[in-house]
Order: C-alpha cells, then sequence, then structure tokens
C-alpha cells in the first residue's frame, strides 16, 4: 500500500509539474504576439497617427492577432474533439480550392521570413469529400509549422498527388507539406502528433504542442491518415496526409467571397466592453451599416422603440442583464421582426446550443472573423443562416 501510495504521489507531482509547464509556456505564447501588437499601437502614436505611420505596423499587427486567434482556436478544438462534440459537415469540393485558401492564411508568415513557397496541383480537378473550413485548418496548421520551424531564406512546398485504386481501396489523394526547416530528431518523432509535445528547444517559438495533434485528429475524423517525415535535425520535415478522393463530383460553393454589396441595415452592437462595441461599430459604418451602441442590456432595451434596429449584436457575458436575458426580452418587444446574433467569447458548441435556446438566430465567436460578420449582417430576419 505504501508503494502504491509514493506512485500516486510520483505521478501527481509529474501532472503538476506538466501543468506548470504547459501554463507557462501558453502565457509565453500569448505574450509573444501582444509584445508587437502594443509596440505597433506606440509606433502609430509616436508617427501622429497617420496614414503613414498605420501602413507600417498594420500587416504586423494583423499576423500576430491572427496567431493568437489560432492558438484561442485550437485550444477550444482540442477540447471539442477529446470529448466528441465535433461534427463534420462534409461536402464535395475543389482541393485547389481548399490548398489556396490555406496558403493565403500563411503567406504573410512566409514572406517575413523569405520562405520560398512552390504550389504543386494535380492538373485536373481533384474533388474531396470534407469540411471544408476543417480541411483548410488541417492544411493550415501544417503550414504555420513549417513556416515556424523553417529559418529565413528557406523553401516550403506543398504538393499533391493521385494514387490509383489498388485492392479494393478507392483512389486516393497525397497531399505533401515538405520544409527546409530544422528538423526533427529520431527521439522527437514518434511523439511529434501527441498533444502537448513540445518542439525542439532551439526554437525560439517552441509552441503549445497542439497544432500538430490536432490536424492529425481532423484528418482521421475525414478517414485519412496524418504522417511524418523527417532525416533528422537541420534536414527538414514532411508531412503526408493521405485521403479518398470524392465519389461524389458535384461541387459545393466553398470559395465563394460573401456579397460585397455594401450594406443598408441598423445594427444596433451591445457589449459591456465599450472599445469592443465601438470597433464594431466603427467597422459596420465602414461597409455601410447604419451603426449605434449600448454599453449594457438596459440601454439596449431603451433605444428598441426609437432606434427599430434590423439586426442587434449582443454581448453574452454582461454585468448586470446578461445576453440571454436581454435576447429574451428584446423578442418580447421586437418580436422575430429582427435578427438577434450572439457576439461572444464563449465558443464551444454547449455555448452555440445554449444560444439557439435563448432565441438568438445565430452565433459569432470574438474575435469574429469580418467576412464572417458581413456574412450573417447580409441576413435579413426569419432567414435560414
Amino acid at each position: 500500500e505504501a508503494i502504491e501510495r509514493a506512485r500516486a504521489e510520483e505521478q501527481l507531482r509529474e501532472a503538476n509539474a506538466r501543468k506548470d509547464e504547459f501554463l507557462a509556456t501558453l502565457a509565453h505564447e500569448l505574450r509573444n504576439p501582444l509584445a508587437p501588437i502594443r509596440t505597433g499601437l506606440e509606433l502609430i502614436r509616436r508617427g501622429g497617427d497617420t496614414a503613414v505611420a498605420v501602413e507600417r505596423v498594420r500587416g504586423m499587427m494583423e499576423r500576430q492577432v491572427g496567431h493568437m486567434v489560432r492558438l484561442i482556436d485550437d485550444l477550444l478544438d482540442v477540447s471539442r474533439i477529446t470529448s466528441g462534440k465535433i461534427t463534420l459537415q462534409r461536402e464535395p469540393t475543389l482541393l485547389a480550392s481548399l490548398v489556396h485558401s490555406a496558403v493565403e492564411a500563411n503567406l504573410g508568415a512566409m514572406t517575413a521570413k523569405r520562405i520560398e513557397l512552390r504550389v504543386e496541383l494535380p492538373a485536373d480537378d481533384c474533388v474531396i469529400d470534407v469540411d471544408p473550413t476543417r480541411f483548410v485548418q488541417i492544411v493550415s496548421n501544417l503550414l504555420h509549422n513549417a513556416a515556424k520551424f523553417t529559418n529565413t531564406d528557406g523553401s516550403v512546398r506543398v504538393s499533391a498527388t493521385i494514387t490509383p485504386p489498388t485492392g479494393g481501396v478507392n483512389r486516393q489523394v497525397s497531399i505533401s507539406v515538405l520544409d527546409s526547416g530544422i528538423g526533427i530528431s529520431p527521439e522527437l518523432l514518434p511523439r511529434v502528433f501527441d498533444l502537448f509535445t513540445q518542439g525542439e528547444t532551439r526554437s525560439s517559438q517552441p509552441g503549445l504542442g497542439i497544432g500538430l495533434a490536432l490536424a492529425r485528429r481532423l484528418v482521421e475524423l475525414h478517414a485519412g491518415r496524418l504522417d511524418v517525415r523527417s532525416d533528422g535535425p537541420g534536414r527538414g520535415s514532411e508531412f503526408v496526409i493521405q485521403l479518398p478522393l470524392a465519389t461524389n463530383q458535384v461541387l459545393s460553393a466553398i470559395g465563394r467571397r460573401p456579397d460585397e454589396q455594401r450594406l443598408d441595415r441598423r445594427i444596433l452592437v451591445v457589449d459591456d466592453n465599450q472599445d469592443a462595441a465601438n470597433a464594431t461599430a466603427m467597422l459596420i459604418t465602414e461597409i455601410g451599416g447604419d451603426a449605434r451602441v449600448a454599453y449594457d442590456g438596459e440601454s439596449a432595451l431603451a433605444m428598441l422603440q426609437e432606434y427599430q434596429p434590423e439586426v442587434i449584436l449582443l454581448d453574452i457575458g454582461m454585468r448586470g442583464l446578461d445576453g440571454y436575458e436581454t435576447c429574451q426580452r428584446i423578442r418580447g418587444v421586437l418580436g422575430n421582426e429582427v435578427l438577434l446574433v450572439a457576439l461572444t467569447g464563449f465558443g464551444q458548441e454547449q455555448d452555440k446550443e445554449k444560444a439557439t435556446r435563448a432565441g438568438f438566430d445565430a452565433h459569432l465567436t470574438k474575435p469574429a472573423d469580418e467576412a464572417a460578420l458581413a456574412r450573417i449582417l447580409a441576413q435579413r430576419a426569419g432567414a435560414s443562416l
């Protein structure tokens, strides 16, 4: 019994040590993008808030915000997968459109390091049966990893080949992401896809060990495989996705951009974070909407009769009257004549389900992607979202 107790105590100490290491790394990873964002704001201030001053740092700040969003989304997705709450929305989609979307998302990071990027895809249309959003996420995670661990002036190649049917197995597509980066040691190679496995300690950005684990699990949900090859430190790495080709060739409309027509809508933004509310209202004004703000639920209710908003973007976690109760009271006043959208930091599946039960028409997780926001705002009350 004493031996078992000692073993249990040792396991608990190891678990606590891993937890402390993970939290320290998470804090490091979140501070990393915050530092250049704060510096960028100071440079804008010192430059007199001019267009030239903004343009100097805008791209850098966008990349760093994107890094933070990716990090938080990956953390949430790992939780969803381990609890079995991810459901794929599969549809036949052109491989080329998905790969180009993933490349576009990582182009800034590669350009900043002068990494040569080559994309080599089959000349014929290649259709795969996947969840488009999740598949872009898979390839994007692999490209993000390649950019992160490839030195300045290195190279990354994305290629795809189609294998003929063999042994009763349908045709498959093999997608490779090959980099000239720091490589993977033989000791680390078997653990690359384990959750919270850190990269090589030589890297200035070890990461949380989430992106590759998430990519493999998403590939497996698609009945595919994700493997890795490396000849060792300094010899680069290759990640290879293998997926069956779609038998249904009816393509989805993936890749269409949201309607670029300017909005002509009355939109009320309700958020007790005044900076967030004001920034969202400014963005709405820029794309043609008429926006007003309220900083709490009671103020929003007081504005309904006079303003008659067509769309309301409503924060959930407000002090006083929270978003759920505010939503229900708004429905009592305006009924279904208003489009109610939850705009919140709570982004798990149960949060979306709770928002739907409360009476919301749609759910956007902060920070909302501009394209997703524009698409929602273009909808009408009672339309299918």
